[in-house]
């Protein structure tokens, strides 16, 4: 009997080891298509600038002397995210989207320090760099956090603070994995297929054309970059603070969220003082992508 069942252990142990060997080969033929389709398409149109050794990759739209907007996107996200949303509010404001250290087209040194408040830090140099001192900040996401910890630590340049589904409410650290997982689990095309889809509420945004180009540049972050991500964590240390923000704070959140909810959202804005909580009914966590008008309209009436 023991015999038996540690054949049909080994049997299925087996059988797991071959279904993620074959998913690992097929993420890796699906990634040199989406290699060849979106290389040049992701890349065009972006600038660059260094920063402490670090290229800061970025998309820039506007006229030179409208009211600056800067865009941080979020985790596994680039400026790229916002490809439909920057063109409309360039018609407006002059608009930065950086893709962070780690992201999108940028740099991704295992050395650098991926804690929210050194990636707020970055943001400071970016714009110091740009010479833009004074500006609206959108966050999205993770990028919501940061954008936080920057009207906090430097509020004099933010005229306006815009968070769409923002974290920072949430305490806890993800474990750190054995760097192989990262390739084999987290970068697998399937795996990040099924993540990405999990982020829209309408059916009709579950689409290759949509998730492919986030794959081709999350598939570019070495693993120990992802190993990084866990290990430099300051997720805690936020919430305390929120309360403080001084400055006038719109609040952006799709009624559907599953990955940050609305009740976060909805707490959050209790913190923030004269703050202001929008909510985009058929959408989730990204909002901007899944209702652009309602998103661009939100966003045109909140800045002055």
């Amino acid at each position: 009997m023991k015999r038996l069942i540690k054949r049909l252990m080994f049997g299925i142990f087996s059988l797991l080891a071959f279904l993620l060997l074959l998913l690992h080969i097929l993420s890796v033929g699906a990634g040199a298509r989406i290699t060849r389709e979106y290389a040049e398409i992701l890349s065009d149109g972006v600038q660059e600038v260094v920063i402490d050794d670090v290229a800061i990759s970025y998309r820039e739209a506007g006229e030179t002397n409208a009211k600056v907007l800067v865009i941080v996107h979020g985790f596994l996200g680039s400026a790229y995210d916002f490809r439909e949303v920057i063109p409309l509010l360039a018609e407006t404001y002059h608009v930065y989207a950086l893709d962070l250290p780690g992201f999108g087209l940028s740099d991704k040194p295992a050395t650098y320090d991926y804690a929210k408040a050194n990636q707020a830090d970055t943001v400071r140099a970016f714009v110091q760099e740009l010479e833009l001192t004074a500006f609206a900040l959108l966050g999205h996401s993770m990028g919501g956090e940061i954008a936080i910890r920057y009207a906090l630590d430097y509020p004099e340049s933010v005229s306006e603070l815009i968070l769409v589904a923002s974290a920072g409410m949430a305490s806890g650290t993800a474990p750190a994995l054995p760097g192989f997982l990262y390739g084999l689990v987290v970068k697998n095309y399937f795996a990040q297929q099924a993540g990405l889809y999990s982020a829209y509420y309408q059916d009709e945004m579950k689409t290759r054309d949509n998730i492919e180009p986030m794959y081709y540049l999350n598939s570019r972050i070495p693993n120990e970059v992802f190993r990084q991500f866990s290990l430099d964590q300051d997720d805690d240390t936020l919430r305390e603070r929120i309360p403080d923000i001084q400055v006038p704070t719109l609040l952006i959140w799709g009624r559907h969220d599953t990955w940050i909810p609305l009740s976060q959202g909805e707490a959050m804005a209790a913190l923030i003082a004269g703050s202001t909580l929008s909510i985009i009914e058929n959408a989730s966590h990204l909002p901007f992508q899944e209702d652009v008008e309602t998103f661009v309209a939100l966003v045109a009436a909140f800045i002055e």
